[in-house]
């Protein structure tokens, strides 16, 4: 299952003035007559936000614990905030009883606005859930959908993620994507990237996608909507990613060292050049070296195996390190890496944009030149990789 990102949100703590102005904007177009609702208002900043600027705001809770302390801190309207009572482990368990309160409450919410910011994922694993609250979200049929989730999915096309944000999105009427900064939940000590989405009952229009300030944007067709979303609005560096857009047989092989949770028979007892599969801080620095590795059948962590190959020794191994590492450290390389990598885990999809001119050559050592010969680089595609944009 997907997992995303690697250390949850504190959604008690967390603010959002850096994004209020868009809050705002959004709430000034409702109707008069409708009522927004958060579903799950954490630590009813949103709700706060919302009761400043329109007549009718409400909202649930997971439990009267939090429902107190979001009350008491935000000074909400303590008669229309409620418990959900939703509590549970699994994404199962959280589709399961999302769908019977969603059911229980919706004869009360004939007019009707959701606002939210959702926990994204559940469980010690973090299994992602945000998909899951669209799908319910459905249900309800809201006249309109301010929603704050990541943006890992819009690097995805065929993943149950990908498959399942898009078709709960294109039901509630997506019409508009902000990029929001990367510094958004700061306050709770978490770096990750999320997106606001804002949705209208029944548009099927063309989708803005936009960054937060609103100074930049682009549009894309319902059809193109299912195709990956680029988060950044240089369009030349977007033609550079799809010249060298890789299919699932050409594209850089790393294998996962388990299955079934079981490290595979091929891989115990042998030399594998492995790099992590978890990652933080990719944004900076998008994949760790390969290194030689002897798997114990017992190992717990899963790594990925740059080629599928393992080895008898070490030495054969850390040549094979060193061939890969030196092509996967050329400033292009890295360069692709850096634009298409979306998560802390290094899924096959996020490689279709990572060239791979690796060749046969055994002792062959890659350089910045080997690379942009190999990829007939133009001279102002050099240059967008060099100035790093």
């Amino acid at each position: 299952m997907s997992r995303e990102p690697s250390t949850e949100i504190n959604r008690i703590d967390a603010r959002f003035d850096s994004i209020e102005n868009n809050i705002r904007s959004w709430i000034s177009t409702l109707p008069k007559e409708l009522t927004i609702i958060d579903l799950d208002i954490g630590g009813g900043q949103l709700a706060k936000i919302a009761e400043s600027c329109y007549n009718s705001v409400g909202g649930y809770a997971t439990n009267n614990l939090f429902l107190n302390y979001a009350v008491n801190d935000k000074n909400l309207n303590a008669s229309n905030y409620f418990s959900s009572g939703i509590d549970v482990n699994t994404q199962t368990e959280f589709r399961n009883e999302m769908k019977k309160f969603v059911s229980t409450i919706k004869p009360n919410w004939n007019k009707l606005a959701i606002i939210g910011n959702p926990a994204y994922t559940i469980g010690q694993s973090r299994t992602t859930i945000y998909h899951v609250s669209l799908e319910t979200l459905t249900l309800l049929d809201p006249a309109g959908l301010l929603y704050i989730i990541p943006y890992k999915w819009m690097s995805q096309t065929d993943t149950p993620l990908a498959k399942e944000t898009r078709k709960s999105l294109k039901k509630l009427g997506i019409k508009t994507i902000i990029i929001n900064p990367l510094d958004l939940f700061k306050d709770t000590g978490v770096m990750t990237e999320t997106c606001t989405v804002i949705c209208e009952r029944d548009y099927k229009g063309d989708i803005k996608i936009q960054n937060n300030e609103g100074t930049e944007s682009f549009m894309i067709t319902q059809t193109e909507f299912d195709d990956r979303i680029w988060p950044f609005f240089d369009q030349e560096k977007k033609d550079l990613l799809i010249k060298h857009k890789q299919t699932e047989q050409t594209r850089l092989f790393f294998d996962k060292s388990k299955s079934s949770h079981l490290v595979k028979k091929k891989y115990v007892g042998k030399w594998v050049p492995k790099t992590s599969y978890q990652k933080n801080g990719y944004d900076k620095d998008p994949i760790n070296p390969l290194k030689p590795l002897k798997i114990d059948a017992d190992r717990s962590t899963l790594d990925l195996i740059a080629g599928g190959m393992s080895f008898d020794n070490e030495q054969d191994c850390q040549n094979y390190c060193d061939r890969w590492n030196s092509y996967l450290f050329t400033k292009p390389i890295q360069w692709h890496f850096k634009n298409t990598r979306m998560s802390t885990t290094l899924d096959a999809p996020q490689l279709n944009y990572v060239p791979n001119f690796i060749d046969n050559n055994p002792k062959k050592i890659y350089t910045d030149a080997d690379i942009y010969e190999m990829g007939n680089y133009t001279d102002e595609e050099i240059r967008i990789i060099e100035d790093d944009r």
